[in-house]
């Protein structure tokens, strides 16, 4: 009877942590009003949000999301794509955009909100490439 063989695991190389930022623009041709998202780490993401002078000092802690808005330039940042944060921040940005743009929204007249967002994120779905959103 012949021992049994150990068989070697092959490791396979590890994938190294990036810490690079992925910046999408997502173009409004509605409003034109101007969104990048910024998926990444916090300190890295914040450096390049302070990078790009929109005016904003305060940028709170670290969390699942933010939206940053000054009139006519938005950023949101994600530490990852999470659809459920992204979405809660494209509410924010809608309001912000709508509201500077000097639609108000309230129950009477929600449905300019409503198909903005819609839009926003269906071209957010395209630019990330978020196939079983877009088919």
């Amino acid at each position: 009877m012949e021992p049994k063989q150990n068989k070697l695991k092959k490791n396979k190389p590890k994938k190294k942590k990036t810490n690079r930022l992925i910046i999408k623009k997502i173009d409004d041709p509605i409003y034109r009003a101007s969104l990048s998202i910024v998926i990444g780490d916090y300190d890295k993401s914040i450096k390049y949000i302070k990078s790009c002078k929109i005016g904003i000092d305060d940028f709170g802690e670290e969390s699942e999301g933010k939206f940053y808005g000054s009139d006519g330039f938005s950023i949101i940042w994600l530490p990852r794509l999470n659809l459920f944060t992204l979405i809660h921040e494209l509410y924010h940005y809608t309001q912000n955009t709508l509201h500077n743009k000097g639609i108000p929204i309230n129950a009477d007249n929600d449905e300019a909100g409503a198909y903005f967002i819609d839009m926003m994120f269906q071209r957010t779905a395209k630019a990330f490439k978020i196939k079983s959103l877009i088919e």
